[in-house]
């Protein structure tokens, strides 16, 4: 007779039960307004100690997710209250049921940032950088048949031009808006559209020769181009986000 036993499962640590009860608030399983369950509930269902809740609970509140009042509980905030831009909240989101809305309010934001980070990359990279971003743009054109493999290069390509401003506060911004290429791309690469190699090589050329009013022009043309894409597919409700 075997003497071998089952593992025992391993419990979950503070950061799995925000992710947890993170994603259900983003998702709507708890409605704005509502009160959280009690510490003792979750403690119950989760498996886990109270500083474990308790922890949980801080890091959400941080997040603008709840507010934690005496004798009313933990309430959860309407989405205007979240840190929209920190990276836990954008997977949440970006993993629930497609929003068009979404989608353009990201859009929106990438269109206001990423062509005057070009601007300032074509004045500030250093020569390695630039060497990477014309290496990239060959990249794209070498994966143009490969999904995953496009989407990866052009993440990369964006995300090099970021790093390139030497600027802090828009490399964290650059969390978002590698976020919203991501979700574009794969709407639109997924179904044969949107991959504007030219478009991409006409941003490094600029860059490249260090002209930063092009570079942000370049970079204008190419998030317009995406957004025609992306409106191609999605019609309406991505077109005119007030409806």
């Amino acid at each position: 007779m075997s003497t071998e036993t089952s593992p025992t499962p391993a419990r979950l640590n503070h950061a799995a039960v925000v992710a947890l009860i993170g994603r259900d608030i983003v998702n709507g399983k708890y409605a704005v307004g509502e009160i959280l369950p009690f510490e003792e509930e979750f403690v119950e269902k989760l498996d886990v100690g109270r500083g474990v809740i308790r922890e949980a609970i801080r890091v959400l509140a941080a997040k603008g997710l709840v507010e934690t009042r005496p004798k009313r509980g933990t309430q959860v905030l309407p989405s205007s209250m979240w840190q929209l831009l920190d990276p836990e909240i954008l997977f949440w989101r970006i993993g629930q049921d497609f929003d068009p809305k979404f989608l353009r309010d990201l859009t929106d934001l990438r269109s206001m940032i990423e062509p005057a980070a070009c601007a300032l990359a074509a004045e500030r990279a250093s020569d390695p950088e630039l060497q990477l971003i014309a290496a990239l743009t060959r990249e794209l054109n070498y994966a143009k048949d490969d999904e995953l493999a496009f989407i990866e290069a052009d993440l990369k390509f964006h995300r090099t031009i970021m790093q390139s401003t030497h600027n802090e506060i828009l490399v964290q911004i650059g969390v978002a808006i590698e976020s919203v290429l991501r979700l574009s791309v794969e709407v639109t690469v997924g179904i044969g559209h949107g991959r504007r190699i030219e478009e991409h090589e006409k941003v490094a050329n600029a860059i490249c020769n260090r002209q930063a009013s092009k570079a942000r022009n370049a970079m204008a043309d190419l998030i317009g181009l995406n957004v025609l894409d992306i409106a191609s597919i999605l019609g309406p409700a991505f077109s005119n986000p007030k409806k």
